[in-house]
């Protein structure tokens, strides 16, 4: 009896042991909770915003890009003129000259929703919802068209120093690559949210996001945006905001290791700086979109989508942001 019993106890305690233990093993198995998202950036607001060096008001309809090209010693401005997801061939690239002065209205025409431009050498290069368009700066016209079957919403363009192109295509969280006429997926997913304006610095594509989880509808995102570099070789990624900052669009280079960086539905224009702090230097339009920069000058070209209108500011004489 006593063999029996001092069994069962052992045998119980034994049970008892394992019950005891075993939520500590699942407890252990349990995946580690998300790290906490970082709030929005505080950026305190731009100080009054001055008229501007010039504006050109006549001529344009829902300018989305300005572009200075060198060469030409031209602007170069996108126009919408319509819906930005439809073809619909109302589209149309304007000229204007360092001083505001239209110079051809309609340089090229017949385009649907064009957006981002840029050049190398002879050639322009403009965004058109799924194609890229090569037009020759002298003559204005077509000289090639590579067409991208997969794209959704092809937005800003970059070059490298070797002629490679890079084109955003924000709806589908990717960027490709045209080298030789010939387009391929260069990188998406996840960590390329909604990529929108696009610049070349030395070995790194700077990248401006609008955000993420995208309402095509509206343009609503549940997240703002950031500015991310992306080295051209590895396709490593860094955060140049530490934290969510607007709805990015445009992109350019300051000089100095920062960035100019326009927010199209917050109305602004942020400066982020070399060592990432972020001063608002530019505000009170509508729809800044993707703004260009005369660097001679020091003009930064705002395109006012929403006014119809482009504005150069002297960016040496800018009021001290805050």
């Amino acid at each position: 009896m006593l063999r029996k019993w001092i069994v069962k106890m052992l045998t119980g305690m034994t049970l008892s042991l394992v019950m005891m233990e075993t939520p500590l093993l699942f407890a252990a198995d349990e995946p580690s909770k998300p790290a906490k998202e970082p709030p929005p950036a505080k950026v305190p607001p731009a100080p009054a915003t001055p008229a501007g060096v010039w504006t050109v008001e006549k001529g344009l309809a829902q300018p989305e890009s300005a572009y200075f090209d060198p060469t030409s010693n031209a602007i170069y401005v996108s126009n919408i003129e319509g819906s930005p997801v439809e073809k619909d061939g109302k589209g149309y690239i304007s000229k204007i000259s360092p001083e505001g002065k239209m110079l051809v209205e309609r340089w090229v025409d017949g385009l649907n929703a064009p957006k981002g431009l840029r050049s190398v050498g002879p050639t322009l290069y403009v965004t058109d919802l799924d194609a890229v368009l090569a037009f020759d700066l002298k003559t204005a016209k077509l000289k090639s068209k590579v067409a991208i079957p997969n794209a959704k919403f092809l937005n800003d363009i970059a070059i490298d120093n070797a002629g490679v192109v890079y084109v955003s295509d924000m709806f589908a969280n990717a960027i490709y690559r045209i080298e030789n006429e010939k387009a391929t997926l260069w990188h998406s997913g996840p960590e390329l949210p909604l990529p929108n304006g696009l610049l070349v610095h030395d070995e790194e594509l700077i990248v401006a996001s609008f955000g993420e989880d995208l309402d095509p509808a509206t343009f609503a995102v549940k997240k703002l945006g950031q500015l991310w570099s992306f080295n051209l070789k590895t396709k490593e990624r860094q955060a140049l905001t530490k934290q969510p900052l607007g709805n990015l669009d445009g992109l350019e280079n300051d000089g100095s290791g920062g960035y100019y960086v326009s927010d199209w539905k917050a109305h602004t224009v942020y400066h982020v700086e070399a060592d990432g702090i972020i001063k608002a230097i530019l505000t009170g339009f509508q729809g800044p979109a993707d703004i260009g920069l005369i660097e001679g000058k020091r003009l930064l070209l705002v395109p006012r989508m929403m006014d119809n209108k482009l504005t150069a500011y002297d960016l040496e004489a800018l009021p001290p942001a805050k």
